[in-house]
């Protein structure tokens, strides 16, 4: 994919990583109430299979995508991002990854007072909380990665666990953004040609997924699919099988 090893593409500098932990013994189950938060309406069934899976038998059906192209059934068939709708996400993914970095050093400076409560790290499931920085920076870049691709003009392709929960937090943000009646919608999207699937925020959540697995992680009674992979938070940043990593040397934003 074009957009792997863009880095930061002249962004802010590379700075270091620290490594003071995050508590989160008193985060609340629950949201703040605050009305950043977004629900996630999924449907655990859909989703492409992951990367290198191979047939489920011999007798699996074939591959008739190729037919796809030009074949009039097909031809309303939305498996891409429209143009407005890539702008929302690559806002919504700047964004998010700002309040992460801004949570990391809130729960830094005043780790006596500073609460999940009251934080985007509340949208993560609660096997994450106690994560130490260097995690959540890791986490942040994540969002950044997705939002270097929607920038460049393609769809976010999360490539590992980190990012599948990012580009999650992502749709409901830039849905919540396309539908807000208010003049900086209209600043972000008002140049761009409209769309007849500019307010399909549905059909992303099959097409720019491989699964859902790890929304599970927010149910402690929901056992994970079988063959569930990276879902243990040291495993989230660990490219899927058969995926092109990112630059590890590209550095953060933050």
């Amino acid at each position: 994919m074009d957009s792997r090893g863009t880095g930061d593409d002249g962004r802010h500098p590379t700075d270091g990583t620290d490594s003071s932990s995050i508590g989160a013994d008193d985060a609340p189950p629950g949201r703040d109430g605050s009305g950043d938060g977004v629900v996630i309406p999924v449907n655990f069934g859909s989703g492409t299979p992951r990367r290198g899976d191979a047939p489920s038998s011999p007798d699996a059906e074939p591959d008739l995508s190729a037919d796809i192209d030009g074949d009039p059934v097909f031809e309303d068939l939305v498996i891409e991002l429209t143009a407005r709708q890539r702008r929302f996400v690559e806002v919504a993914a700047w964004t998010l990854a700002d309040d992460v970095y801004d949570a990391i050093e809130e729960v830094h400076r005043r780790p006596e007072s500073a609460s999940h409560g009251s934080s985007i790290l509340n949208d993560f499931p609660p096997a994450t909380w106690t994560q130490p920085a260097a995690w959540w920076r890791e986490q942040a870049r994540c969002f950044d990665d997705l939002a270097l691709e929607a920038q460049a003009g393609i769809d976010p392709d999360p490539v590992c666990t980190g990012e599948e929960m990012a580009l999650h937090l992502i749709l409901g943000r830039a849905r919540a953004m396309a539908t807000d009646e208010s003049d900086r919608r209209m600043d972000l999207v008002g140049s761009i040609a409209a769309h007849d699937n500019d307010d399909d925020w549905e059909g992303p959540l099959d097409f720019l997924f491989q699964d859902h697995d790890v929304l599970t992680l927010f149910d402690n009674d929901l056992e994970p699919f079988p063959g569930a992979a990276n879902l243990a938070p040291d495993n989230w940043f660990t490219p899927f099988v058969d995926t092109e990593s990112r630059r590890p040397d590209r550095g953060f934003r933050r």
